[in-house]
This record gives structure tokens, C-alpha cells and sequence, in this order.
């Protein structure tokens, strides 16, 4: 028999079930929830004695009680895969020839039940079993739902009830008993698929977490995990490697808008509103995985004489505040120890156990400190975002502008700089010089240059001066020492040059030290120690070999007192131990971008080893006008510069700077008119603004470069945008910048005190509540100049011009805005996915989608909606009646309601009563 009377009393309650529980995106799910039932009972009793097992998320649905609402069929048959054939004549039988022409299926193709087919391939057949719920109007689609058996076999079978979600629906509900996989190989085959998919399943992250906080998941899961693996042909070694890097990625995963926006289609608002809407729930999904760690280390711990940490030494105190909380939640007391290592290399870990440190307790241990003030002082500057974007909003932006205490200090420097380089004006001067014959030059020196320069080259006066002997005054040999080892952030703004991403660059150098390929890549150090110096030394001849480096140069093989220092930590960035054979298999396991990395970090490694760059001084004056000097550099030995220069790869020329010469003088100088100009400013680049954060000391090479990493990825949200170096800002970059102005938080002299503070509180010489109670008087005083300097965006051309709110979201409850083309949700942001055909492609990334076009009739003779028309849309679902819309042809028009459609929520037109005049016979 059938349990689902009427096809359209299930569209009927699906709406009314979706509206009461106010989800309304749950109303297809609900439909197919219900028809799930009469589908599962055409076949499933007839299928008791078969290797049939239902398997995947409408499983947990229907036989767990999961929460989240799901759609397809999944089962499992095994090695007698065709018995699944029954399906056919089983869903026409019992469902389709009793539904009156009102469900139609699809079957497999015939070839599937090919039993001469020895590939020995996983076979799937799939059904489509379409429903229509509205026979009366052909404009809504079918609902369907598909059906798949698989024969790859399940290694557990549980004989469970199906469950009624909806005993108001269903006046007598089957005694509908399914073979099910357990928990235990649910959570096997998630765990499968989340790794090894190339797509992000959301679905499957939820589920997992859903079964983990139902402890339905036993150590049974794991065997079953390799059995999987085997059944579905996978490579192990590729799987685990999989597997752990969707661990690191986890965090990411959960706090990520996709993951929102996926499972709110999928659950009741009340419980998205409890769970995923509730930081504390999402920390709680992070942290839920790690209740088997803690219960093992507790185990561990009872036997332990002493505890070592042995996690990175990072100079924010980090690794120190991982540890010392997993030992307290332990419960731990006894004596706890450190290991201090540079890297991961045998050495290093061998000397950090034999130099392992006692540590006092967790709160006298300065770098735990230290951690915890930094932690819950960014935490509470999470402020500055929210203000910044509040007061945006008001004149209409609607996209987050992000703040920090790195990022916004790098938008205020970068936007102070591209300010100042945009309204440079060229004023030049002109003044008396002279210059001999191989172009050297000779001129005055003065305490007001001004005081010699004209306005115009006419008002040089060359009548008094002449041709004249040029003399000799100096010769010296002078020489410079190679420039200092580059940072990761240093690093990264050279390869930018070559058209590598800071994000690239920052990935694939953490890839290449997990190979020991380079050194840690989150340094702070800007030498080597003696120990990590004598490391490489051995090695310098075979990484010269790799990078085109003539070994000949590499004459000063003792450490330099500029370069390598006891005392630091896992040393600068630098060649690893592991030493490739060439660039080319560089290019092979990291692509170009790797090859890039490894050049420049020896050959600026390589050129410590090489001699002192030597050139001769010669200064000199013009006989007959001993007021007039100069001087050039003579190279006389390249030394390292023949390798590689970090100084000048750091750096770049100003426009407009005059280049150096490098000529003996010649024997007579001329008088010339010199045409000179105000300096202009430095275009801001990433080489620019790395020089900028180190004269502040403000973060770390790697934190300045994941930091720029961040804020130049291709999205709406970007504050500035970075090609080949050169950086400008996006627009919600010149929000930020605009908004920024005398603001503590964009202030590099302020954000340098803070680290130093932190540093004292590390060192005990500052107390921790005194540094963590300045974010609020730093957040009242930016939140007022915020508010001061919101006039600054009245000249932008905001995405959403005057925007203002008229009520609040018929859909989610938030502001609705009304722009000048729509009604839209506060809740809606789109971000870049994409270019085609030349055109940006954006997709939503918000966490609502509710818009309404305010135009109706013709789109050549649009009336337009009115703020109070919107107003009645979020407040009664129905406008008043609205007048005089034009007919798509011809010159009359006509007056309709607009109507609010709670499923797809756009908006629908209804007339008003006909009133014609009685015909009077």
C-alpha cells in the first residue's frame, strides 16, 4: 500500500512545515523526506533476505535520527550485485503503476547488468524516480530523487526502523525494517570521501561531527577505514597523505562561509542558530577530535616522571601556550622541561635533547605568558573590524573591512605612499655644473640647495664660468661587506617580480622545509649560529653546483662576525640540508615557483662565502671653481656581488634618480645648465613596504608575508590588490584606508610599542593585564575617529551609493537595505570565483541571499519601487497597490499588488478585483 495519500498534500505540508519552523530552504528536502518513505517500501521488505545495506547521509537521516535532511537513496549490494536488478520490476510494481501516471522511473542502462563483465570495476546502478506534485501546473518542476546500489559490499549490517519524522503527515506509518551500515562504517566511508574528494563535502564534515558528539563512533572505525581503502582500490600512501593534510585544514573548513551557506540549506534555522551560529559550537567541532588525544595523554602522563615540550620555538610565544594548555587540561603538576631546536633536521633535535631546559610552572614560564596577552589581545581587537564595517555600512558598503593590528597598519602605510606618489607634481630646477668627459659630474655643495637653483634654465648664469681642469684630490680603496640573509617576507617580494603570489610563495617554501629542502620558515632570526653555519658548510659546493654559482667565488669560507652569531633560534631563512640534484627536479615536485625560492635563497646564502665587493673612492674638484666636486667608485673586485646582492634585490630606484658613474675622471670639465626635479615619491611595492614593517619591527618575514597573503587573495573582501610587486588598493582597501585616519590601531610607531610591551610582559618586567586593558582605550578612541573621518567616503563610489535601512530581512531577520536597484539583505556579499569571456565572475558568499530587483514592467520603462514599497514587502509580504506599470507593448498600463514568495522569494503579481460597470438591458 501506499503511506503518502495525495502528491500534493506533500507539497502542501512541506511549505507549511518549512514556514512553521521558519526554513523555508527546507521545503524540497521535506518533500523527498516524505516521499522517501513509499520509495524505501516498494522494494525494501521484498530485498530482507539480499546483501542490501543502506549506507550514506539519508541512512543516519532515517535509521540515527541525524538532524541534517538529506535526498538520494545509497545502498550497498556486494559481490551478488545483481541481485539489485529486483529494483526495476519492484519500484514499477509497488509504487510507479499504483501513482496513476503521477511518478515515472528511470532506470540503469542494461549494459550494467552485464554478467559476462570480468573488468573486476566497482559497478553502480542508478535509478531516477521522478514525482509530480502539481499535475494542474507544468510550470513547477519535478521533484526527483535518485537511487544507487554499488557493489562494493558493506562489512556491517544493522536491522534498524525506519523513523518517522512526521507523525502529523502520515495517518499509519509502515513497519519499515532496513538493513544499515553501523555508525562505525558511515563514518569510514565519510572519512574516506572527505579526504580523498576533490571537492570540499561539506555534508560530510557535519555528519561526522554530528556521529563523533553522538558517541555512536567506536575504535571499530578504523579497521573498517583500511577495509575501505582496499574495497575502493585506493592508494594508502596518497590517503594518509590526504587525510593529514585535511586535518591542518579542519579549523579552516569549519570557520569558512562555504561550509555555513551549505549546511543552512540543509537545517532547521533553530538548529543552524544553536550550532554553526554559535562560535563556541564551532570551536567546539575543532577542539571535538582531540577528546581521544586528551584521554591518551592522561594515560600517558600517570607513568611520566617528566614532561618535555618539544613544540616550534616560535618568537610569539605559541608553541609554548599549545602545550602548557593540553598539559593543564590534563591536570598536569610534575616537572616539565623544553627542547630548543632550529629545525627538524637529526642534529637539531639530537642537541635540543641533550640541552633540554627546566621550565618553572605554567605562569612563571615567560613565553606562555607572553603567548596568552598576545591571544586575548587579539582577540578583543576583533572590534576594529566590526567597528570599521558598521560605520562603512552607513553610507552604503556593504563588504567586511577587516582590521588588525598587521593589516591595517600596512593599508595606512601602503595608501599614505600611493597618496603621496599620485599627487606628486614634478617641479624642476636648474642650477650651474660641470661635467668631463666620461659623463662625471661636478657640483655644489650647500646648506640650502635652494640657494643655487632657479626656476627656469634662463636664469643660469654660465657667462662667469669656463672650461677647466678637473684635479684629483683622493684614492682610496673602499670595500662592502655582503648584505644581510633574507627574511620570508624579504623573499617573497623579489620572487613577487617574478609574478609569484606572497600566498604561493608562503605554501610551497612550508612544503619545501618539510622535505628539509629549506630552513623554518617562520624565523625572526637574521643570522646564523656557529653550530648551523658548520652544518652547511660542507654542503656549499653541491648547492652552488644546483644554482649556476661558480664555486671559485666562494673564497671566504670562515663565518663572518656579520653573519653568523650565537644566540638565536632556528637561524635565518637559508638552503636546507637535503640538497637536490638540480633546479630541474626542483621544477619537478614544486613547479617553477620552487626552483625561484631555491635560487635566490643559496645564491643569498652562498654570497656570505664570497669576498668583500672592493672598488676605489676617487673624489676631485674643478681647478679654476674648487667649489665644484666630485667623486666616483671604481670596481675593482665584484666579490659577492658576482653571486648575489640582497641590498640592491631589496630595494628599488626612485623615479627619476640619477645613476651612478662609474669613470675615472676625465682631464677638463664643462659648465652645463643641470635640469633637476623635486624627488617623487616611491611607488609602493611589496620591496617598499617589507623595508617599511622591519624599520617598525612589526611582525615576523613570514607573519608580514601570510599577512599580505591574506589581504591581496582575489575576493570582494581584498583590501589591496598585488601584481609583480606593485600594490594598490581595492575599493574596500580605500574604505579602510579613508576610515583609518589618526587611528592607534594603523599607527606602525604604536603597534611596535605594543610588541615591545608584550615582549616585558614575557620577560616579567610589565604586567599582562596592563598590556591587554589597552585595546579598549585604543578601540574607543578609533571607533570615534572612525566616526569622525566617515565623511571622507561621501566622494566614493560605494557599490551601494546612498543606501539606507527600511526594515529588516523578511528572510533572516537582519537589516534590509534599500540601494538604488534593489532591496537587499545586510546578510548578502558576493565573492570572485572567476573570470569569463574577460568578465569578473562572482558567486554569493554571504550568510543570506534575500534581493529583490526594484523595477517592475518593461525593462525599457521600469516603474520604480518606492523605500516604502520595500518597507511593506519585509513587513506584510504584500505591497499596496501599485499604479500606472506599463504594458510590455503598446501605451497603456495597469495597477497590481506585489506578493511575497516565502519558496522562491522573489516576487509575484496579484490584481485587484475587477469592478466593471452592470450592463443595464
Amino acid at each position: 500500500m501506499l503511506y503518502v495519500s495525495s502528491l500534493p498534500q506533500v507539497r502542501d505540508f512541506a511549505q507549511q512545515e518549512a514556514f512553521r519552523i521558519d526554513s523555508s530552504s527546507l521545503i524540497p528536502f521535506i518533500e523527498k523526506e516524505l516521499l522517501h518513505i513509499d520509495l524505501l517500501n516498494s522494494f525494501v521488505p521484498q530485498m530482507q533476505n539480499t546483501s542490501l545495506v543502506f549506507q550514506g547521509g539519508t541512512a543516519l537521516r532515517l535509521c540515527y535520527g541525524a538532524p541534517r535532511y538529506s535526498e538520494d537513496l545509497d545502498f550497498s549490494v556486494g559481490s551478488d550485485f545483481y541481485q539489485a536488478e529486483k529494483l526495476n520490476s519492484l519500484i514499477n510494481e509497488n509504487l510507479i503503476k499504483q501513482c496513476n501516471g503521477e511518478v515515472s522511473l528511470k532506470q540503469p542502462k542494461d549494459s550494467i547488468w552485464n554478467r559476462n563483465d570480468v573488468s573486476n570495476q566497482t559497478k553502480v546502478a542508478k535509478w531516477f524516480v521522478k514525482y509530480d506534485l502539481n499535475p494542474n501546473q507544468r510550470d513547477i518542476p519535478l521533484q526527483k530523487i535518485k537511487l544507487e546500489a554499488a557493489s562494493i559490499g558493506a562489512h556491517t549490517s544493522l536491522t534498524k526502523n525506519a523513523i518517522c519524522h512526521y507523525p502529523q503527515f502520515f495517518k499509519e506509518f509502515p513497519d519499515l525494517k532496513i538493513h544499515v551500515e553501523s555508525c562505525d562504517e558511515i563514518m569510514a566511508d565519510k572519512l574516506l570521501s572527505f579526504s580523498a574528494s576533490i571537492y570540499t563535502r561539506w555534508r560530510d564534515l557535519w555528519d561526522m561531527n554530528w556521529m563523533i558528539e553522538k558517541s555512536d563512533i567506536t575504535p571499530a572505525t578504523f579497521p573498517l577505514l583500511e577495509y575501505k581503502i582496499l574495497d575502493y582500490k585506493t592508494d594508502s600512501q596518497e590517503y594518509k597523505s590526504n587525510l593529514e593534510n585535511t586535518i591542518k585544514n579542519i579549523p579552516e573548513f569549519i570557520n569558512s562561509n562555504e561550509f555555513l551557506q551549505e549546511m543552512k540549506k540543509m537545517l532547521p534555522v533553530e538548529t543552524v542558530e544553536t550550532t554553526l551560529l554559535d562560535p563556541n559550537y564551532r570551536l567546539k567541532m575543532i577542539s571535538s577530535g582531540c577528546k581521544d588525544i586528551i584521554s591518551g595523554l592522561k594515560d600517558e602522563l600517570k607513568e611520566a616522571d617528566c614532561v618535555v615540550i618539544a613544540t616550534d620555538v616560535d618568537p610569539s610565544g605559541e608553541g609554548e601556550l599549545l602545550a602548557w594548555e593540553a598539559l593543564e587540561k590534563c591536570g598536569w603538576r610534575g616537572p616539565t622541561k623544553r627542547m630548543y631546536f632550529a629545525d627538524e633536521a637529526p642534529a637539531s633535535v639530537q642537541k635540543a635533547f641533550r640541552e633540554r631546559k627546566t621550565l618553572p610552572s605554567m605562569d612563571k614560564d615567560g613565553d606562555y605568558v607572553k603567548a596568552v596577552v598576545r591571544e586575548r589581545w587579539d582577540l578583543a581587537s576583533m572590534q576594529f573590524t566590526r567597528a570599521a564595517t558598521l560605520v562603512a555600512r552607513k553610507k552604503g558598503f556593504r563588504t567586511v573591512v577587516r582590521q588588525g593590528r598587521l593589516k591595517s597598519v600596512m593599508v595606512k602605510l601602503t595608501g599614505d605612499q600611493l597618496k603621496a606618489y599620485n599627487e606628486y607634481v614634478r617641479k624642476p630646477f636648474y642650477e650651474a655644473r660641470f661635467k668631463d668627459e666620461n659623463g662625471n659630474i661636478f657640483a655644489r655643495k650647500t646648506d640650502d640647495p635652494e640657494d643655487i637653483r632657479f626656476d627656469s634654465p634662463d636664469q643660469v648664469d654660465l657667462s662667469q664660468l669656463h672650461d677647466s681642469a678637473v684635479v684629483e684630490d683622493s684614492r682610496g680603496k673602499k670595500h662592502t661587506a655582503p648584505g644581510k640573509l633574507l627574511d620570508l617576507a624579504g623573499l617573497s617580494a623579489i620572487l613577487a617580480k617574478q609574478g609569484f603570489k606572497p600566498a604561493n610563495v608562503l605554501k610551497t617554501y612550508q612544503e619545501m622545509y618539510e622535505n628539509q629542502i629549506v630552513s623554518y620558515p617562520r624565523t625572526e632570526d637574521k643570522e646564523v649560529t656557529p653550530e648551523q653555519f658548520g652544518e652547511l658548510l660542507p654542503l656549499v659546493d653541491k648547492i652552488a653546483s644546483v644554482v649556476g654559482v661558480d664555486t671559485s667565488l666562494l673564497s671566504h669560507r670562515a663565518a663572518r662576525k656579520t653573519h653568523v652569531k650565537e644566540g638565536g633560534a632556528h637561524g635565518a631563512n637559508r638552503p636546507g640540508i637535503n640538497v637536490p640534484e638540480s633546479l630541474a627536479e626542483l621544477e619537478n615536485g614544486y613547479e617553477k615557483i620552487g626552483s625561484a625560492i631555491y635560487s635566490v635563497l643559496a645564491k643569498n646564502y652562498l654570497a656570505m662565502l664570497a669576498e668583500d665587493y672592493e672598488y676605489e673612492l676617487i673624489k676631485g674638484h674643478v681647478r679654476d671653481f674648487p667649489e665644484y666636486v666630485g667623486q666616483t667608485q671604481i670596481p675593482i673586485k665584484p666579490g659577492f656581488k658576482a653571486i648575489f646582492d640582497s641590498d640592491s634585490s631589496s630595494t628599488e630606484k626612485s623615479e627619476g634618480e640619477e645613476a651612478e658613474n662609474a669613470c675615472e675622471f676625465g682631464k677638463v670639465a664643462s659648465p652645463y645648465v643641470h635640469e633637476g626635479a623635486n624627488k617623487r615619491p616611491q611607488k609602493p611595492t611589496m620591496k617598499w613596504l617589507t623595508k617599511k614593517l622591519e624599520k617598525y619591527n612589526v611582525g615576523t618575514g613570514a607573519t608580514r608575508t601570510s599577512t599580505l597573503a591574506e589581504i591581496t587573495a582575489n575576493e570582494e573582501r581584498a583590501l589591496m590588490k598585488e601584481n609583480k610587486g606593485a600594490l594598490t588598493m581595492t575599493k574596500c582597501g580605500e574604505v579602510s584606508y579613508a576610515l583609518l585616519a589618526n587611528c592607534q590601531i594603523a599607527s606602525p610607531e604604536v603597534t611596535e610599542k605594543l610588541f615591545e610591551s608584550m615582549n616585558e610582559v614575557g620577560r616579567f618586567s610589565r604586567k599582562p593585564s596592563d598590556v591587554i586593558n589597552t585595546v579598549t582605550d585604543m578601540v574607543v578612541h578609533d571607533m570615534k575617529a572612525m566616526q569622525d573621518n566617515i565623511g571622507a567616503l561621501d566622494g566614493m563610489k560605494l557599490g551601494d551609493g546612498n543606501a539606507i535601512v527600511i526594515g529588516k530581512c523578511p528572510k533572516c531577520g537582519k537589516d534590509l537595505y534599500a540601494t538604488k536597484n534593489q532591496f537587499r539583505c545586510a546578510g548578502v556579499h558576493f565573492k570572485k570565483t572567476g573570470e569569463k569571456d574577460g568578465k569578473a565572475v562572482f558567486a554569493q558568499d554571504g550568510t543570506c541571499d534575500f534581493s529583490i530587483y526594484r523595477f517592475v514592467g518593461p525593462k525599457d520603462k521600469p516603474k520604480k519601487l518606492t523605500d516604502k514599497n520595500g518597507r511593506e514587502i519585509a513587513e506584510k509580504g504584500k505591497t499596496s497597490l501599485i499604479k500606472g506599470i506599463k504594458k510590455k507593448s503598446g501605451d497603456g498600463t495597469y495597477d497590481a499588488y506585489l506578493t511575497l514568495n516565502r519558496e522562491t522569494w522573489s516576487l509575484d503579481m496579484q490584481f485587484p478585483e475587477f469592478k466593471g460597470k452592470k450592463h443595464k438591458g
